[in-house]
């Protein structure tokens, strides 16, 4: 398992995302069939952060290959 921090704080993913981490807030997506999933979303900009309502933010290391 990746070392991930999760938050709330829409100021931490902000300092994250400046510093170089990959940034993800979580979607719920739901079936017609009553499944409901939920599935991370990579995040590409402060703005994107900024538009986000009521999700987790997820901050992952960036791993270098």
């Amino acid at each position: 398992m990746d070392n991930e921090i999760k938050t709330y704080k829409k100021s931490t993913a902000i300092e994250a995302y400046k510093e170089g981490y990959e940034v993800y807030a979580t979607r719920i997506l739901a079936s017609p069939y009553n499944d409901i999933r939920v599935m991370d979303a990579r995040l590409y900009s402060i703005d994107d952060i900024l538009n986000v309502d009521k999700a987790l933010f997820i901050i992952k290391e960036v791993k270098i290959k």
